[in-house]
């Protein structure tokens, strides 16, 4: 698998905050080099060469802004449609009517954009030992799967209390 990675990490101030960042992008090219034909009729995607349940494109951003004992975050991840997967998974069992997944090549078939998830945070230092957070994961509660079948978390809220000793 070919492919590329960009990372970038800051941290400074501006004034009294302090900023820190991560962001980093990663390009695959997944191709296949199995030319056997009984593998590629696998494929649910027959014109292509790219592997199975691999993304193309991700990216990920993390930022965070910290002013005394608060801090504020956020973060945002990207996957690119994953266009190739085992294509019994989108089409009934051979010579039956029973599907694996129902419904899936539907519904991959109306998402086929790749998806983006966002995180927030905020967080409070109560003394050098305790602090304080509360996290909402998939904020914009964000329907998609990381594969086939396996649909994610929708939005969730994490109080923390963290113990330093």
């Amino acid at each position: 698998i070919s492919g590329i990675e960009f990372s970038f990490s800051s941290e400074g101030k501006i004034g009294e905050v302090e900023l820190r960042s991560l962001i980093g992008y990663t390009y695959m090219n997944p191709i296949s080099m199995n030319s056997d034909s009984a593998y590629r009729s696998t494929f649910s995607d027959p014109n292509t060469d790219v592997l199975k349940y691999r993304f193309k494109h991700l990216a990920k951003a993390d930022i965070e802004a910290v002013y005394k004992k608060f801090s504020l975050g956020a973060s945002a991840r990207y996957n690119s449609f994953m266009n190739n997967i085992d294509k019994i998974f989108e089409n009934n069992v051979p010579n039956t009517d029973i599907y694996i997944l129902p419904g899936l090549k539907a519904y991959r078939q109306e998402h086929n954009h790749g998806n983006v998830v966002f995180d927030a945070r905020i967080g409070y230092d109560i003394s050098k030992n305790y602090r304080v957070g509360f996290v909402v994961n998939n904020l914009l509660n964000t329907e998609y799967m990381g594969r086939p079948g396996d649909i994610q978390a929708p939005r969730s809220f994490i109080l923390q209390v963290q113990l330093k000793f």
